[in-house]
């Protein structure tokens, strides 16, 4: 991991939120140590992430493993986006107008350019012929022969960061492209021309919007950031019947920009943001609550992405390679994380790693056991104990280690070991401080 990274990470502060809820989010091990942009599930098991490191991930395991896709590859762009119509039928878009299309879980082809210059932002699939990519141009570029062909329409000057398509309870649905400032909108069937409408509430000071999502029936909702006084979260809603966009009636904890929102029912709504912020709202916008990450002294970077493919299994993903996913919507006290409870105890990668200046310790208990667990240096000697016999319930638990020894004092740079011991047997990982 590249020391600017960590620095990045480290000094972002988390999200004051006044709130008691408590969040089962799970840390995982992506393997990446750049930003995680994009992220979309295509079942409760299987999902897609996309990063600025050149790399495209998929897990079939609800993220215990990542494999990237790209690396058979000797050059592949910095990706901003995925989406999928379907399991067979994917895209992920990039910088330089580039486009990688995947079929069925593998790359069909090499990276193909729809237009060298232009980075593309965003990306929809209609159906799996008719596919649309937003641009930083300003730019719509669609195809409706899969991707080998396309034809290019200006419809803002500004970026177009999300593409959505409605899932109608009528028989007409509608395109959506959305700017920082502005949305624009075209009908699917019968089609139409693009048009833009300007949004009154994002043209206040260093206002924007980030991203847009529909629920099952037509109400929309914009997350992005509110400016004039100070930086706040901003979220817009639009029912099918609303003229206009308008604001949640009740604030949304937090501060700063939220960057991507998901929708997975009517009732149910999910955002991230700036310094780990994940909201939810559980009464379709009525009222929001903010979690608290359950990682006490490992702070949490920006989230780019939220992706639920129902009101329980979702992902968040952003920078430093991070990846948070829950199987219970953030419940606390259920993890729904893999298969249940492990027949047998777990002791996972520490999570950053490398780290600096501290790392999170995750391990799994298949029954009650009598725990302590350890850290080594090199040489085998005792440089901490995180946790000292203590008797812990079956389930995941998780421990944090700040990088100092047993007197308090902060130890050097190097490779060290922690060690996991239960009534049942030892388990030991490596984990890497770098200063």
């Amino acid at each position: 991991m590249k020391k600017g990274l960590l620095v990045s990470f480290l000094v972002i502060s988390v999200f004051a939120w006044n709130d008691e809820l408590h969040a089962q989010w799970v840390l995982q091990n992506s393997g990446v140590d750049s930003v995680i942009t994009d992220v979309v599930m295509i079942d409760t098991m299987t999902a897609y992430a996309v990063s600025h490191g050149r790399m495209i991930l998929r897990t079939t395991d609800r993220g215990e493993t990542w494999v990237d896709l790209t690396a058979p590859l000797s050059y592949v762009m910095p990706w901003n986006a995925v989406a999928f119509y379907d399991s067979a039928n994917g895209m992920a878009v990039g910088d330089q107008g580039a486009v990688f299309t995947i079929r069925g879980g593998n790359m069909a082809g090499w990276c193909r350019y729809i237009t060298y210059g232009p980075s593309c932002l965003s990306v929809l699939y209609v159906d799996p012929s008719d596919i649309y990519v937003g641009a930083d141009s300003g730019r719509i570029y669609h195809s409706l022969d899969s991707g080998r062909t396309w034809s290019s329409e200006k419809i803002s000057e500004w970026p177009i960061r999300a593409l959505v398509t409605t899932v109608p309870l009528f028989a007409e649905g509608q395109n959506y492209a959305l700017t920082p400032y502005s949305i624009c909108s075209k009908s699917a069937f019968p089609s139409s021309e693009w048009k833009e409408s300007v949004i009154p509430a994002l043209q206040g000071l260093g206002s924007a919007a980030y991203d847009l999502g529909f629920s099952y029936g037509g109400t929309g909702f914009i997350v992005g950031v509110g400016g004039d006084f100070w930086a706040s979260p901003l979220i817009l809603r639009k029912a099918p019947l609303d003229t206009s966009w308008t604001m949640v009636p009740s604030s949304v904890p937090g501060s700063g920009p939220l960057f991507s929102v998901s929708v997975p029912s009517h009732d149910v709504i999910y955002a991230c943001g700036v310094s780990g912020g994940i909201v939810k709202s559980t009464d379709g916008g009525d009222s929001w609550s903010g979690y608290s990450l359950p990682f006490a002294r490992v702070q949490i970077p920006n989230l780019y992405s939220v992706y639920f493919i129902d009101e329980k299994h979702g992902f968040a993903v952003g920078e430093s390679g991070t990846i948070l996913y829950t199987g219970n919507g953030g419940v606390a006290g259920i993890d729904d994380h893999g298969p249940g409870i492990p027949t047998d105890f777990v002791l996972e990668q520490n999570y950053p790693n490398p780290f600096n200046p501290a790392t999170a310790i995750s391990y799994q208990l298949s029954a009650v056991s009598k725990v302590s667990l350890v850290v080594y240096d090199i040489l085998g000697r005792k440089v901490v104990t995180l946790v000292n016999g203590e008797r812990q319930s079956a389930g995941r638990h998780f421990a944090n280690w700040d990088g100092t020894n047993h007197s308090g004092e902060r130890v050097g740079s190097g490779v060290y070991y922690y060690r996991l011991t239960t009534e049942t047997g030892t388990r030991t990982r490596k984990a890497v401080l770098i200063k």
